[in-house]
């Protein structure tokens, strides 16, 4: 493995970007030398940005680079003559050093340069990265994400702290374009253009590429840039498209993850040719074949793909290894791959395997070049003709080393096909949508889901937003698993194994190390549907107007979920998840179909009474002093103990009894907590405020006072904390904590606020009351038998009997007839 690490040294040395060594030290040197000091050759003048300039002498530079003594003196000697001999510089008989036309290239000013290409190969983030390829590639990470805490190459240069690294990636980009059309034939006479009337450049930067596509096509051509906000947020109009005669009411400016369907402004711009510079090598299979079937919907009918796109050599080639002008396609596949989740340049096989897995074959090639890179320029379109074979590839126009990239440069033209194979068994019809909390708006939520690109497996996350409260966007966690897992389940097969092996595989390549998610994956393998859930996401299966599966959710208590999260004490592994195989077809389905008008009829009842719930709960919840119905109860006097109670929200709750009932809380169940999913300080302080939590708190009454003022009570005695919740579409209560000082344990107060909550609870014309008692509090175990509390059919003891949770969910029903319109 250590071989790796000599891999991003072997492709600066084999391009034409910048031949030298790796040590950034000599790329800042040329970088330093084109100040207006710059050196010039000896013997004649030359102008270079406009200035004239003479050799410099060793001292010279040596003063201006800051060596400090003599042996540093040799060090930029030795360093300065191999630029030389590269003919970066020119070294004079004197021993002096002079620009040429190889510094200026080197320039890294506004515009794009080679110097800006040459800097990004080598700059530090990414040589951290290459420092972890070897582990990276033990666990199918990705390098650059693993050394930089999960961001991919995209993510870390939008960070406003990494602005400098950004716009150097986007230069040495549009660097890259410009000399890419740069070559004779080009893209222009390579392709024919004049049918264009919409053009749309995926991934495409700051519109280099694009705006010579709408020259192209004519005066009359429309084009529309597609990426991420912070690339379009960055596109210079006038000097990208209106320097090359482009108007800027031709142009249309996109953002949007390509990994999504295309926004309406693409649909809508009916464009009917695409074009992708080097764009697909920076995603998985999974994903470029996604991308790929985003396109087809985007185009309109016979449209056509245009990838420009340098070839790996077949497997067996040899010869092509290094092209003429030094590039290396095999080790610039690698120099991909390191930087980007299973990025990578690609075989020409390779290529059509792709597309060709999303209903487009191979129609032509053409040639093409370019000076600095060779590149494929490759056309698909859909697949109309069932005799165009893929074999189309020996075309006898081209000559016998068309698989060679640093000769040609290809068109493909691919075409749709309607000869697959007919589906069998069960299909499924899959659509979703993220709709964030309107505070989450600006991250896109905590919720992610994938669906494979042959609709068979499925699955979603729910990240939990508790991580907030330490500046972590638990999104970033729940969207990068469901990333890994479509990776993962585009590679898999359908079976009873699937969905475990997507979740455990897509898991063990998390490269981030914060946030945490429930998460359930699905699976149909002909009439029967398979799913690994762990925590409370889950499923249901409905036929009709019957439920007749529904996942029980995986929670340590009411709220509190397993979870997906950093390999440490207290959360869970795919280990873990609860494991179904349910029959999603039945023979009896056919005649149940004909009952429609009745179901329909049935399922707005349901909605109705869903509704009628969610508004009887909400309305609970606007109480503001729920204990005014209860005078009788709002005093405790028994065992020696004299309480007053005070009814609180999560909102109203002051400073000072938050970090009471937090301590409280923390003192009597910390030890408990521990060994069953541990301590987590944060998410329980949270909890306390969260506005759907209400609060009975019992302070001490001496006897001598009678004045009701709260500020007379002289001691917090204890608290009970529950909330109005839905369940099952039935509305309940569930008690989060009872918690009381050690001095008031065991002398009924518990007993009475609990009783006093069931007639809340009755008088609110709730089903059930549910509560979690840890294992180790036998004592609270005890008292909730005694008052007819039973373990409840969602409490882990029911479904995992071999294993020990260390928690019971207990519940006691109080509707026992579904005789209250709530019920």
């Amino acid at each position: 493995m250590h071989v790796l690490q000599k891999l991003h040294y072997r492709v600066i040395v084999t391009s034409n970007y910048f031949v030298g060594t790796a040590d950034a030290f000599t790329s800042r040197f040329c970088h330093g030398i084109q100040r207006n000091d710059r050196a010039q050759p000896s013997g004649h003048k030359q102008r270079l940005d406009g200035h004239q300039r003479v050799p410099l002498s060793l001292d010279k530079l040596a003063d201006k680079a800051g060596v400090q003594n003599e042996t540093g003196r040799q060090h930029l000697y030795k360093v300065l003559r191999v630029l030389a001999q590269h003919s970066i510089l020119d070294e004079t008989k004197e021993h002096e050093f002079a620009a040429n036309a190889a510094t200026q290239d080197l320039v890294q000013g506004e515009k794009p340069s080679l110097g800006h290409m040459a800097a990004h190969l080598i700059n530090a983030p990414k040589w951290d990265s290459w420092k972890l390829l070897p582990e990276a590639v033990k666990t199918g990470g990705t390098a650059f994400a693993m050394a930089h805490d999960g961001n991919d190459v995209y993510q870390y240069g939008e960070k406003s702290e990494n602005a400098a690294y950004g716009k150097e990636f986007m230069n040495a980009m549009t660097y890259f374009t410009q000399h890419s059309l740069s070559g004779k034939p080009s893209l222009g006479e390579v392709f024919d253009w004049s049918h264009t009337k919409s053009v749309m450049d995926v991934g495409g930067g700051h519109g280099e590429l694009l705006s010579h596509c709408m020259s192209f096509a004519g005066p009359s051509a429309r084009g529309l840039l597609f990426d991420r906000p912070m690339v379009i947020k960055g596109v210079n109009v006038p000097g990208t498209f209106e320097a090359k005669g482009v108007k800027k009411d031709r142009l249309s400016m996109v953002t949007g993850d390509v990994r999504e369907p295309f926004p309406k402004e693409v649909t809508d711009a009916k464009v009917d040719t695409i074009i992708m510079k080097h764009f697909l090598s920076a995603f998985s299979d999974s994903d470029a074949r996604l991308i790929v079937k985003h396109c087809g919907m985007a185009l309109t009918p016979g449209g056509k793909i245009l990838l420009l796109q340098t070839l790996v050599p077949e497997a067996g080639d040899r010869s092509h290894n290094t092209c003429p002008d030094g590039v290396a396609p095999g080790l610039f596949a690698i120099e991909i791959l390191a930087q980007c989740p299973g990025g990578g340049w690609r075989t020409l096989s390779e290529w059509k395997k792709i597309f060709e897995s999303q209903g487009w074959g191979l129609h032509d090639l053409q040639q093409g070049a370019c000076t600095l890179k060779r590149a494929f320029t490759n056309t698909f379109f859909p697949r109309t003709n069932v005799s165009l074979k893929l074999g189309t590839l020996a075309s006898p126009a081209l000559s016998s080393d068309t698989h060679n990239p640093s000769i040609h440069a290809f068109i493909q033209t691919f075409s749709a096909s309607s000869s697959a194979p007919a589906p069998t068994g069960l299909a499924l019809s899959c659509a979703a949508a993220l709709i964030p909390h309107p505070d989450k708006l600006k991250t896109g939520g905590e919720d992610a889901y994938f669906i494979s690109s042959d609709h068979l497996k499925f699955g979603v996350a729910d990240g939990v937003g508790g991580w907030s409260l330490s500046g972590v966007d638990s999104g970033e966690y729940s969207k990068q698993l469901m990333r890994l897992a479509k990776s993962v389940a585009d590679d898999t097969e359908a079976s009873a194994e699937a969905p475990l092996s997507i979740l455990s595989q897509a898991y063990e390549n998390l490269t981030i190390q914060k946030g945490s998610t429930t998460a359930c994956v699905l699976c149909l393998e002909g009439e029967r549907l398979h799913a690994a859930n762990v925590g409370d996401s889950g499923f249901m299966v409905v036929r009709g107007n019957e439920v007749v599966f529904k996942t029980p959710p995986q929670q340590h208590s009411f709220n509190f979920p397993y979870q997906l999260g950093p390999r440490a004490k207290g959360y869970q592994t795919p280990n873990d998840a609860q494991l179904f195989s349910v029959a999603a077809i039945t023979p009896t389905m056919a005649k149940k179909a004909s009952k429609g008008k009745d179901k329909k009829l049935h399922r707005q009842e349901e909605t109705k009474r869903l509704l009628e719930v969610r508004h009887h709960i909400h309305k609970l919840n606007q109480e503001t002093d729920l204990l005014m119905e209860y005078q009788a109860f709002q005093s405790y006097d028994r065992n020696g103990l004299l309480a007053k109670l005070h009814f609180s929200t999560g909102m109203t709750l002051s400073d000072e009894t938050h970090a009471w009932a937090y301590e409280l809380c923390k003192a009597n169940m910390e030890e408990m907590y521990r060994p069953v999913w541990g301590w987590r300080a944060e998410e329980k302080r949270m909890e306390l405020r969260d506005p759907a939590a209400r609060f009975l708190i019992a302070t001490q009454q001496p006897k001598q006072l009678s004045s009701l003022d709260i500020q007379a009570y002289q001691e917090r005695m204890g608290y009970v904390h529950w909330r109005f919740e839905e369940d099952e579409g039935r509305p309940i209560m569930y008690i989060m904590e009872v918690q009381l000082a050690q001095p008031c344990q065991g002398k009924g107060l518990g007993k009475f606020l609990v009783k006093l909550l069931e007639l809340v609870a009755r008088r609110s014309g709730l089903v059930k009351i549910m509560l979690t008692v840890m294992h180790a509090n036998m004592a609270g175990q005890a008292l909730y038998k005694r008052l007819g509390f039973v373990v409840d059919d969602s409490s882990p003891s029911l479904h995992n009997p071999l294993g020990d949770a260390g928690y019971e969910i207990m519940s006691k029903l109080l509707i026992t007839k579904d005789t209250s319109k709530h019920a």
